[in-house]
């Protein structure tokens, strides 16, 4: 709450709490969806710790080293669906996926409650993830080499964001950001713009930064997420109206574009 503040006669706000757990810097923090009392947090002491303020300013869980010895979790972000998932990012490029409910005690091991690590995607650090609002199992995450990428859990054969090599999970890549690092990005709330982000990035030129940046507003194509015998059908009946002016046969929606993009900053 506000308090009485000396001098100028600005306010102070009096925390309601104060967790301690972390011997490091604290990058990121993140409420359990529809809970003012239930946290996760992460920092440069590789660590990931749960709390829950009802039971005190103790951590109620935590894993050690989350991302491998020496690694640095720079974000963290709680799945809204299921609510038992958590996703971190680290230094290192890497992503896990975490189930609270196997996360085990104080100090535990980094095995514990990991059921997802993808390695070797990401080129760079990861700055920033983020759960998407409306489709469970899809999250997205962005940092240092310049792009954000789309994932799904459980995806039995994702788009591979153009890389054949890539995990199954790897739904599609926006490479937009090709000047600098992505700092952040939102997913959009509003219901009639599906799969609709915007994101920030750094604006290096030359090697030097020049205190620009770039905002880019993209939506995934939807042939990538509709599912696949609605997609074919679309297809088939768009193929069957330009060979043989058949009229087409399904609802005519309009697939997005992949990269509708609006840069501020410069080119």
């Amino acid at each position: 709450k506000a308090g009485s503040g000396g001098g100028g006669g600005g306010g102070t706000l009096a925390a309601r709490a104060s967790l301690k757990g972390h011997t490091h810097t604290v990058e990121d923090v993140v409420f359990k969806p529809g809970s003012s009392e239930q946290l996760a947090s992460v920092g440069d002491d590789h660590a990931l710790l749960l709390w829950d303020t009802r039971t005190g300013t103790s951590p109620v869980s935590s894993v050690k080293d989350a991302h491998g010895r020496g690694h640095d979790v720079q974000c963290v972000d709680w799945e809204p669906h299921g609510e038992s998932l958590l996703a971190t990012g680290a230094d290192d490029g890497s992503l896990r996926i975490w189930d609270v409910r196997k996360v085990g005690a104080p100090a535990a091991a980094a095995a514990a409650g990991c059921v997802h690590t993808f390695a070797g995607v990401h080129t760079g650090g990861i700055i920033r993830l983020e759960w998407h609002p409306r489709s469970p199992g899809v999250f997205a995450s962005g940092g240092e080499d310049k792009l954000i990428n789309v994932w799904q859990l459980g995806a039995a054969g994702g788009g591979g964001g153009g890389d054949s090599g890539a995990p199954p999970e790897l739904l599609f890549r926006h490479a937009g950001h090709r000047h600098g690092k992505v700092v952040d990005f939102q997913w959009s709330p509003d219901e009639d713009l599906p799969w609709t982000m915007v994101s920030v990035s750094d604006h290096v030129s030359d090697g030097e930064q020049d205190g620009g940046g770039s905002l880019q507003l993209w939506r995934v194509n939807d042939l990538i997420y509709r599912p696949e015998d609605e997609v074919v059908a679309e297809i088939n009946a768009h193929t069957a109206f330009v060979v043989n002016g058949e009229p087409p046969a399904v609802d005519g929606r309009a697939g997005g574009s992949t990269q509708a993009a609006a840069a501020a900053g410069g080119k």
